[in-house]
């Protein structure tokens, strides 16, 4: 039973995953550009 809930879970984790990637992305531009703006 368990495993047929985990099975739409991990596949709405695995949508998303790309999404938090992008969003890690622009996260990691932004600190970038945090940091040039210091220097």
């Amino acid at each position: 039973m368990n495993d047929e809930n985990h099975t739409p879970l991990s596949r709405l984790l695995y949508s998303e995953d790309s999404v938090l990637s992008k969003l890690f992305d622009m996260l990691q531009l932004d600190s970038s550009n945090n940091n040039l703006s210091k220097l």
